[in-house]
């Protein structure tokens, strides 16, 4: 089971919302920390709890790409319909057009991708306990 430190967490360059000392007091006087610990901690702002899930190594690059599947297949689908350039980035799959569609619901949006991150990580790291 793969568990985070301060210092792995900022070995990762959070960006600059995010000090040592942020980071230290969201850590409440855990040395470390899980990627159930990480989804599972409302405090944070899920977008950041998705960055560091998927920055810090929980999934192996094949896993990795199989998610970003899974979040543009989500997020798209919605979105297409109402505009011609949203639709040619549902057809493309591609990153920077994923970006632009989050705008729009992001925080549910941010809340279905730890759910899925949480599916992932079922597969891959199994024996995590809460």
């Amino acid at each position: 089971m793969i568990r985070l430190t301060l210092e792995d967490i900022m070995s990762l360059t959070p960006c600059l919302d995010w000090p040592r000392e942020r980071v230290h007091e969201a850590m409440r006087g855990r040395a470390s920390v899980t990627a159930s610990d990480i989804i599972d901690d409302e405090q944070i702002p899920a977008q950041d709890r998705v960055w560091l899930l998927l920055k810090a190594g929980f999934l192996g690059r094949d896993d990795l790409v199989l998610i970003a599947d899974e979040f543009v297949s989500h997020t798209t689908p919605r979105y297409h319909a109402t505009n011609d350039a949203k639709h040619a980035a549902y057809n493309a799959r591609s990153a920077a057009a994923y970006a632009a569609c989050l705008a729009t619901d992001e925080i549910a949006e941010r809340h279905h991708q730890l759910e899925m991150i949480r599916k992932y990580l079922k597969l891959v790291q199994p024996d995590e306990k809460k």
